[in-house]
């Protein structure tokens, strides 16, 4: 893929294609700018780095977590201006963080030589901390991964890794060339989202009903609003662990997982088969449902 983008970039074909034309205006513009002087001002201010400090709060992250530093180094076109790594080093020299993670476009361009970008990196990454991650972006070529890597870099493509901390985990993801989903996959990923819900209102409504013949008529109000908080009423009938399974990672795996099954254009069939399963569970946690209410309503109180 890499040396047929050049071949049409480098004009190696009998025909010059159209993408060229922005390379042309693009080396007039450099000439311009280097005339005028705004091209050596343009280098002065990329070796000016500021360093951003952002402040991100999650409320279900693990409290060992807490004050967890990400060191993000983005779109650095290393190879771009003179100096800038120098720059880079001096601005990264004194900061303390956890971790960090390279986010791609290495290189200047989208083709071509990319050995001095490399020269550059192999500079950088004595002055980067470990653990260090990296991913490709749309300036660079797949051919970059194994000399970055010998390098110190280690890549994360389309792969996950556990970032570990007094004994909590969170995981770092990484996801590249995923395609765009047809309009086929999206109408099966908003059939099977729907099939999710209610297969979830009908774990609901089974759960509500039972609790009937469990606590008192003069506690119903209490059943009636158990619908809407699903799982967690009440936590002395539903043990910590049933609720965990109904409330937590019952709907992962089915309003997450399984739709975008569909959205990945892979959706398992055992998936589109638990269709009428679905529904028909449905219709039957609805009629037992409504029994229970039936016999509340034929017991008086």
């Amino acid at each position: 893929m890499e040396r047929d983008h050049e071949a049409r970039r480098l004009h190696r074909t009998a025909q010059v294609p159209k993408q060229d034309i922005p390379r042309a205006a693009s080396g007039l513009i450099r000439i311009g700018l280097r005339l005028t002087g705004l091209h050596w001002r343009g280098q002065r201010n990329a070796r000016h780095i500021a360093v951003r400090r952002h402040v991100v709060t999650l409320p279900h992250l693990p409290a060992e977590f807490d004050g967890f530093t990400l060191l993000q180094l983005s779109d650095l076109h290393i190879d771009a201006a003179p100096g800038f790594t120098a720059a880079l080093v001096e601005a990264v020299r004194p900061l303390t963080y956890d971790i960090c993670v390279l986010t791609g476009d290495y290189r200047a361009r989208t083709f071509g030589p990319y050995d001095a970008a490399l020269t550059e990196l192999a500079a950088l990454r004595p002055h980067l901390k470990d653990p260090l991650y990296a991913v490709l972006g749309n300036h660079d070529t797949i051919r970059l991964v194994p000399p970055m890597e010998a390098l110190g870099y280690r890549f994360l493509l389309n792969e996950n890794v556990a970032i570990e901390c007094g004994g909590a985990a969170i995981f770092l993801f990484a996801l590249g060339g995923v395609p765009a989903p047809g309009l086929i996959h999206v109408l099966l990923f908003l059939a099977l989202l729907a099939l999710s819900v209610l297969t979830l209102f009908a774990f609901a409504l089974l759960m509500a009903g039972s609790l009937f013949v469990w606590v008192g008529n003069g506690r119903v109000q209490e059943v009636m609003e158990s619908v809407m908080v699903f799982a967690q009423y009440p936590s002395s009938l539903y043990g910590r662990t049933f609720q965990l399974v109904l409330a937590v990672i019952l709907p992962a795996s089915m309003i997450a997982f399984l739709p975008a099954q569909a959205l990945l254009g892979r959706p398992a069939p055992i998936t589109l088969a638990s269709a009428p399963a679905c529904i028909a569970f449905f219709f039957a946690s609805l009629a037992f449902w409504r029994a229970m209410v039936r016999r509340y309503a034929g017991g008086g109180g």
